[in-house]
């Protein structure tokens, strides 16, 4: 469960529509900030608020390794049986809801006592179209 704001402003409106516009997409940063660029929202802002956002639960924040971006995406029906697929090759982040997933997150938590945690677990290898291209 997420936390309210504490207040809201126009700016903090524009960039939570945003996510709301495109609830199944990560994003960076630097991708916000180029989209809403017209919108007059600064760099300043976009990191402020995007950190309030993850800290309220309104927003997730991925880590995809080491030395790369932090990606967000807004909460939503995916984050519990979502798993997330990046590729080495284009860096595109794919979705995956999986039954074979979920049963072997069931297994580390049943079997290992160990609760695996979707917004930090993220699968590398080589997507479909990349493997097209070889």
């Amino acid at each position: 469960m997420h936390r309210v704001s504490k207040y809201t402003t126009k700016q903090s409106e524009i960039i939570l529509n945003f996510f709301k516009e495109n609830p199944l997409n990560h994003f960076t940063a630097d991708d916000i900030c180029f989209a809403l660029r017209e919108k007059g929202i600064s760099r300043a802002t976009v990191y402020r608020r995007l950190e309030q956002f993850v800290e309220n639960g309104e927003i997730r924040k991925y880590i995809l390794g080491k030395g790369k971006s932090a990606c967000y995406q807004i909460c939503n029906d995916c984050e519990d049986n979502c798993y997330h697929f990046v590729c080495a090759e284009c860096n595109t982040v794919l979705h995956v809801k999986c039954e074979m997933l979920n049963g072997i997150k069931n297994h580390f938590d049943r079997d290992h006592q160990f609760v695996l945690d979707n917004a930090k677990t993220v699968f590398y290898g080589i997507c479909k179209e990349c493997r097209k291209e070889k």
